[in-house]
């Protein structure tokens, strides 16, 4: 049975001193330092959120993550179906992206919650010194080198790097809002320059109606207008620039008007409305733009081939002569383009086109005419010459998208095939005639009244297609059905009987409100030439009294030559009343700058008539746009990038470092034993 034995006092049981020594040889130390490998899965967690929130930031700022790119790519395989099909799904991708983006937001949040105290606690499993105070105040004493330790600063440099990358984010990264495709929209039966050159729009030459659009334009369009398809450069208006007295009348204005041409930073003119935008779209049109020069010239420089010259322009008008009390009321012009207008100056093509018109004209006005018109100059010759020469530029340029700031672009050189990119949409789809001679006499003041009016042959250069804008000019002022033909073939043409109000302005003349409404460049505009000539503030009827006698075509003939005055202001050098200063010169000058900008504008206004002439539903361009949908995305620097990932990363990988070594690097003693106590007694002692 052996020698054990149970003794019993009450309830506790006494154990025999065989079983005390089996249980002391059997003895587990008390207290056991366990490791935490969970600290490493911890890390490895919030890694995962840094470098989530962090990727999905960088991917986002470049390139969308349920979408292959921002923006429309349309000639693209991977256009993410934008078109005229697959909207909703288009739209509700670039929804998705947003809530990808919020989603990092808040990941990148809570991350930067973590950063210190995740740090801190990894550090403390890994090595409790350093979270002691007074080894920093110590570190500061004389024999501070003594508590330097490279896990004290490892720790401290951790903490550093962990606390600095949030507000680096906040630094470097901003949101922005951006615009994302959602449904083309486009614009149809614009001009293209080759549809003016299709075998459909030659054949209907007949049915041309630029010269006539162009005198209407002519006889309508008043200085003050503010046309919507005169395109410019916009003018910065703040005051802290040195502001020009150009920038500044143009400023003060408020747009882009007729009367400030001269003073616009490169115009031009494009049929749809200035700064129309395309948004994602990238698309072009054609512009043009012209300047004319009027400029006085002597007799000897007028041509002499007008009538000889296949093709050339050669208009001559003249009142049948009326004598007044021994004097002779007479008035002749002769305009002249000595070239062969029968092929046009236009090409059938995208790229930049230039080319120069050239008119003579030959006004005369006789002494007794000019007393007769108020302020009339008679110091001037009875006949003057002048040349108007027009510089003309026709090309395509881009129109202002997102891409481009919102702004025009530049006069391409090339056909604007060559500038297209991933976001632009397809767009469009390419007579001989005589010269007109009037029936007039060379004599400028013929003797002998014509007793039958012949109206001259309207065929010949009116047949002629995409005529130049001088050209159209010329034929719509002086040519068959103008206002001077007119006036001066029907002499009751504003004769009203019973007249009861005679102040009533029933017509214009062509350029009249032009020349009376521009005065932008004068410094004194209430006494311009142009406001003083009374044709170019209205014309009113005239009730015909027989009991005065008055000679047939007096009023005609004094309205024609008051028009006709217009032409020689620049020569009433001996008139003080027509002298003035330009608002952009230091000296007095004549009427010629005036003229100049009248006739530039007269081009532009026959640029319109060519652009608006004809059937438009042959015109073959479109243009496409899409102003998208906001949306928001992150923004930021490939800088920031790079210095942000790689202090993330610098940080990430040491957290991960020291969470392994706070797991599974050796203690130096297993457990809380009696021997240890010894190693720590020895230490101490």
């Amino acid at each position: 049975m052996g020698s054990q034995e149970n003794v019993e006092t009450g309830c506790t049981p006494i154990i025999s001193r065989d079983n005390s020594a089996n249980e002391q040889g059997r003895h587990v130390p008390a207290t056991q330092i366990r490791r935490s490998p969970y600290v490493v899965l911890l890390v490895l967690f919030y890694a995962a959120l840094v470098l989530f929130a962090w990727i999905v930031t960088c991917r986002l700022s470049y390139r969308p993550i349920t979408a292959n790119h921002y923006g429309a790519w349309i000639w693209e395989d991977s256009n993410n179906g934008w078109g005229w099909t697959n909207t909703d799904y288009v739209v509700e991708a670039y929804r998705r992206n947003e809530r990808w983006y919020r989603a990092a937001r808040v990941v990148q949040s809570i991350a930067s919650v973590l950063t210190i105290p995740l740090t801190s606690a990894m550090m403390v499993l890994a090595d409790k010194g350093w979270t002691d105070v007074g080894t920093y105040f110590r570190l500061a004493s004389r024999h501070g080198s003594r508590y330097i330790s490279s896990f004290l600063v490892w720790a401290v440099l951790l903490h550093i790097i962990g606390g600095i990358i949030s507000p680096l984010q906040q630094i470097f990264l901003s949101t922005v809002t951006i615009k994302t495709p959602t449904y083309p929209m486009e614009v149809g039966y614009l001009l293209d320059i080759p549809d003016k050159f299709q075998e459909s729009a030659i054949e209907s030459s007949g049915e041309d109606a630029t010269v006539a659009m162009a005198r209407a334009y002519l006889a309508s369009t008043s200085g003050n207008d503010f046309p919507s398809q005169l395109w410019a450069k916009s003018v910065n208006c703040t005051p802290t620039e040195e502001v020009s007295f150009e920038k500044a009348e143009l400023c003060s204005i408020g747009g882009t008007s007729w009367g400030n041409l001269s003073i616009l930073a490169d115009p031009f003119l494009a049929q749809l409305p200035k700064d129309y935008n395309t948004g994602l779209v990238q698309q072009f049109m054609p512009r043009f733009n012209s300047t004319a020069q009027y400029t006085n010239i002597s007799a000897a420089d007028f041509p002499t081939n007008c009538d000889t010259t296949a093709g050339a322009l050669s208009i001559r008008q003249s009142n049948t002569p009326i004598n007044v009390t021994d004097e002779v009321l007479s008035w002749a012009v002769h305009a002249c383009m000595p070239a062969d207008l029968r092929v046009s100056p236009r090409t059938n093509t995208r790229a930049r086109q230039n080319f120069t018109e050239e008119l003579y004209l030959n006004v005369s006005l006789s002494e007794a005419l000019r007393s007769e018109i108020e302020d009339g100059d008679t110091f001037m010759p009875v006949s003057q010459y002048f040349r108007i020469t027009v510089d003309t530029t026709a090309g395509y340029f881009e129109l202002p998208n997102y891409m481009s700031g919102q702004t025009a672009g530049p006069l391409l050189q090339d056909d604007p095939s060559s500038e297209c990119g991933n976001s632009c949409e397809a767009q469009g789809s390419a007579s001989t005639s005589y010269d007109i001679a009037y029936d007039f006499p060379s004599d400028p003041f013929p003797t002998k009244r014509h007793t039958k009016y012949t109206k001259p042959s309207i065929e010949p250069l009116e047949l002629i297609r995409n005529k130049g804008p001088l050209l159209t000019t010329a034929l719509a002022l002086f040519g068959p059905n103008s206002w001077l033909d007119l006036v001066n073939r029907y002499s009751d043409l504003y004769e009203h009987h019973n007249l009861t109000n005679s102040t009533i302005c029933i017509d214009t003349a062509p350029l009249s409100r032009i020349l009376n409404l521009n005065t932008l460049t004068t410094t004194n505009p209430s006494s311009s030439l142009f406001q003083i000539n009374p044709i170019n503030t209205c014309i009113n009827p005239t009730s015909p009294n027989p009991t005065q006698n008055q000679p047939e075509g007096l009023t005609n003939t004094l309205l024609a030559s008051s028009w006709l005055y217009n032409f020689l202001t620049p020569t009433a050098s001996n008139d003080p009343t027509h002298i003035y200063t330009l608002r952009n010169d230091t000296t007095s000058t004549t009427g010629t700058a005036y003229l100049s900008n009248a006739f530039t504008i007269a081009a532009y206004l026959s640029h319109m008539a060519w652009i608006s002439e004809g059937n438009s539903i042959s015109n073959t361009l479109t243009v496409a746009f899409d102003m998208g949908a906001d949306s928001q995305k992150p923004a930021t620097s490939r800088t920031g990038m790079v210095l942000v990932s790689v202090l993330i990363g610098v940080d990430l990988v040491g957290l991960v470092g020291t969470a392994a070594y706070a797991s599974w690097f050796p203690r130096w003693t297993g457990a809380l034993d009696a021997f240890s106590l010894l190693r720590m007694g020895g230490k101490l002692g």
